[in-house]
């Protein structure tokens, strides 16, 4: 898949994660918001030629890339998605929970956030 294939894969997360039948299951709409997180981080990753296959690579391309571009709450942003993946596994988030706080943790915000910084490296190369 090529880097804009990446992109819109991505926004159509995003979308999804609006869509009424994906709001009505908190679950869903976790996996929802971090597949838009990866895709954008995959991304960027191909443009910049770093691996980016496992969970591993994913994070070292975040760490990489937010070090280059001084975004210093990548990783951290990163890491508040992949909680909603493990959500889509155990189920242990409320929508509400995804939508405003959980553990300080702004999930559907900061997903939406982390995706907008991630657009502006693969723009800027």
């Amino acid at each position: 898949m090529d880097t804009q294939a990446h992109v819109r894969r991505a926004r159509y997360f995003l979308s999804a994660a609006e869509h009424p039948d994906v709001v009505a299951n908190a679950q869903h709409r976790s996996e929802m918001l971090w597949g838009a997180a990866t895709q954008m981080v995959k991304a960027a990753a191909k443009l910049r030629r770093l691996p980016n296959d496992s969970h591993r690579d994913l994070f070292r391309a975040v760490r990489r890339l937010g070090t280059d571009n001084a975004y210093t709450t990548l990783t951290r942003e990163f890491g508040q998605a992949e909680k909603l993946h493990n959500n889509f596994y155990d189920g242990e988030m409320s929508d509400a929970e995804i939508v405003h706080s959980h553990s300080s943790v702004r999930a559907h915000s900061s997903v939406r956030e982390f995706v907008a910084k991630m657009q502006r490296i693969v723009d800027a190369v």
